[in-house]
C-alpha cells in the first residue's frame, strides 16, 4: 500500500491510474480483497491490473466479477486497447478466473505468465 500511495503522490493528477480499490461484500458488508491499476497505459495502450481475495473469500465469484467490472470500465478509457494481468505461475485459481473472465495466455518469463484481454 506504500508504494501504491507513493505512486498517486507522485501523479496526482492521474491518481486513478494508481488506485488500490477495495473490494467489499454488501451482504456482509467487510473487505473481501482489492484490484488495482499499476500505472497509466503505455504507449501500446495496455493497462496492467493487479488483484487478491483474501483466502476466506476465494472461490466464490467475487473476483471473476471484479475483474469483469474493472474490464469493462477500462475498455472504454481513451488510450487502452489491451488490459494485461501477471500470475505467477503456480497460482492455479488466478489462472481460472483469468480465463472465465476472457484473458488468454500470451507470453511468459521464468516466474510468470502474462495474459491479456482484448
Amino acid at each position: 500500500m506504500y508504494y501504491r500511495r507513493s505512486k498517486v503522490l507522485e501523479d496526482e493528477e492521474n491518481y486513478i491510474w494508481h488506485t488500490n480499490w477495495l473490494i467489499v461484500c454488501k451482504e456482509q458488508n467487510c473487505a473481501i480483497g482489492g484490484i488495482m491499476l499499476k500505472g497509466m497505459p503505455n504507449e501500446r495502450q495496455e493497462v496492467v491490473i493487479g488483484y487478491y481475495t483474501f483466502p476466506s473469500f476465494q472461490g466464490h465469484g467475487y473476483m471473476t466479477e471484479t475483474i469483469i467490472t474493472m474490464k469493462n470500465w477500462l475498455h472504454h478509457q481513451p488510450n487502452v486497447q489491451y488490459i494485461i494481468a501477471d500470475t505467477e505461475k503456480d497460482n492455479f485459481a488466478s489462472h481460472r478466473v483469468l480465463e472465465k473472465t476472457g484473458a488468454t495466455l500470451y507470453k511468459e518469463t521464468e516466474s510468470l505468465y502474462y495474459w491479456r484481454f482484448l
